[in-house]
């Protein structure tokens, strides 16, 4: 396909991204490809599957919630994968999944691919629990969520309001925050963590011609 040389606009704006540095959140100058559709952070997913696992050359089997399209056409290009996509939406996915209680057996995938999922999720504790449960036992599970830099993970138990969420979170549907204990919190569940960031691993020449954003990060 085309490469793009010059990237649009991407984002949505709200009071919080001017008050905290939200990662994944607030409106980017250049984000998404002009050709494809892409966002930065889907683009950045797809850099780390490619570069960090083998969900597009290994024979293993994988389960994709939320899918993003552009990711799962490319998976879809393994014809030694045996891939399944859930969403919580009908007809998002090939099956209806709350990740709360998924229908799928134990140990049952090599890759779980989730992202910016979990912040809508108010059980954490189970929805974690049962990604766990479903992976096997070197399976890998890929998170990505909006990652505030200046707090740890905040989250209010109190019922809010849609406007009460949207001034605490970002969005109307978020029921956390995650911050910059977010390795460590997904680490308490027994997972062995690794977070990659962008700034870390790539130029910053690099960062700037795929427009990603310098601060992104997926936990593996």
């Amino acid at each position: 396909g085309k490469i793009a040389t010059k990237f649009l606009p991407c984002g949505i704006d709200q009071e919080i991204y001017h008050q905290l540095c939200i990662i994944g959140g607030g409106v980017r100058k250049e984000g998404e490809c002009p050709y494809c559709g892409s966002g930065d952070r889907e683009r950045w997913v797809y850099y780390i599957l490619k570069q960090y696992t083998g969900v597009f050359n290994e024979k293993c089997k994988i389960l994709h919630i939320a899918p993003e399209k552009k990711i799962s056409e490319k998976i879809l290009e393994n014809k030694n994968c045996d891939y399944y996509t859930g969403d919580i939406e009908l007809g998002k996915g090939q099956y209806v999944v709350d990740v709360t209680n998924l229908r799928f057996l134990d140990n049952e995938f090599d890759y779980i691919i989730m992202n910016h999922v979990l912040e809508h999720v108010a059980d954490e504790n189970m929805a974690l629990g049962e990604l766990k449960r479903c992976l096997g036992k070197n399976g890998k599970l890929i998170l990505t969520f909006p990652v505030c830099l200046e707090q740890n993970t905040y989250e209010d138990k109190k019922h809010l309001s849609n406007k009460e969420r949207l001034l605490k979170y970002g969005q109307e549907d978020h029921v956390r925050l995650y911050g910059i204990d977010s390795a460590r919190r997904l680490s308490s569940y027994g997972f062995y963590v690794k977070e990659y960031i962008a700034k870390e691993i790539l130029t910053a020449k690099e960062i700037e011609e795929n427009a990603f954003i310098s601060d992104d990060r997926v936990f593996i």
